[in-house]
């Protein structure tokens, strides 16, 4: 089975060299690939596998002058012809075989690297299916070259560009491609334009003037001024700041004394907090010292209590006198 196929991508390889020299222009067949589809009836995918295939295990001849070179890859042509390789395989080593010489031609690699990837993807479809090379040799590409080909400004201006499509149930589509400085150019201009949040015209920042405290910042318009909200912020952390710092600063017996009714009905009253009994005994100033030099002074005579003391005796002058009554007459 593998032996018909080689020799059937080597009709293809012959074919082509046919047409190249102009033997079947009076068929009316535009290249190789018509007349193998004319002639046996095969897809033009098909024609086209067995064309480029042929082209990597057959020799190369010269068209002017005849002249036959070697393969370019001989190790895959010696396993293709000899059975060992299948048709599907051997497409997909050549694949690989061609991003290898591909390097090779620029310098990233050296020869005998290209011909170590050969022999390992050979031997590798010698075992495995078809999926396993196309695992095998992009892991192999991967290590050989991480960042791929970089592509020239020709390249680029001939790939980029927006395409449409036909309407189709009442969409149009499009596709396209874009360097990476577009791309980002692009999405700048798309968030700006989408962005819900208000925000500055940075652009139009300048250093502050004398006295100002804007500074000739120029807003877009129907924008808020992004220092505004700044300088609110930082107010309404100062005051936060400072009622904390107070709140911290009280005694602790005046925040005890403080009770829920009072903080939920309103401000403070005007004036200093009230303090505790204990905290005025503290406050108090101490009781100046006597002076040993100068005369005691008689304490003075406690007062009585009203309710211990007995009753005062009564003054016999402040008494008014009473009349004398007359004399008894025995008679």
């Amino acid at each position: 089975m593998c032996v018909a196929q080689a020799l059937s991508v080597q009709n293809a390889g012959e074919m082509d060299l046919r047409v190249t020299a102009g033997r079947y222009a009076e068929t009316g067949a535009r290249g190789t690939v018509d007349v193998l589809v004319q002639s046996l009836q095969l897809s033009s995918s098909e024609a086209h596998r067995r064309i480029a295939l042929a082209k990597q295990v057959l020799p190369v001849v010269d068209t002017i002058t005849g002249a036959v070179a070697p393969t370019a890859h001989p190790i895959l042509a010696e396993a293709f012809f000899s059975g060992s390789l299948s048709q599907e395989r051997a497409v997909s080593v050549s694949h690989y075989l061609k991003e290898a010489v591909r390097l090779a031609s620029n310098g990233r690699i050296s020869e005998e690297k290209s011909v170590e990837v050969e022999e390992a993807l050979v031997a590798t479809g010698q075992l495995q299916g078809p999926d396993f090379i196309r695992s095998v040799g992009n892991q192999i590409m991967s290590h050989l070259d991480p960042d791929g080909n970089k592509p020239s400004e020709s390249d680029l201006l001939a790939r980029q560009g927006l395409f449409f499509r036909k309407p189709r149930r009442g969409l149009v589509s499009l596709y396209g491609a874009c360097t990476v400085e577009q791309y980002e150019q692009l999405m700048a201009i798309i968030s700006f334009a989408t962005n819900p949040n208000k925000h500055t015209n940075i652009d139009t920042l300048t250093t502050t003037a004398a006295g100002d405290g804007n500074g000739g910042n120029e807003e877009c318009d129907g924008q808020e001024s992004l220092l505004d909200n700044l300088h609110d912020l930082s107010d309404l952390l100062t005051t936060s700041t400072s009622t904390s710092t107070s709140t911290s600063t009280d005694p602790p017996s005046s925040r005890e004394s403080r009770t829920p009714d009072t903080a939920q009905s309103g401000p403070p009253p005007q004036g200093p907090p009230p303090q505790s009994s204990a905290v005025q005994q503290q406050a108090a100033p101490p009781p100046p010292e006597p002076d040993p030099c100068s005369e005691a002074e008689p304490a003075p005579d406690p007062e009585p209590d009203t309710d211990t003391a007995p009753d005062p005796e009564p003054d016999p002058e402040s008494e008014p006198a009473r009349p004398i009554p007359p004399p008894l007459i025995n008679g």
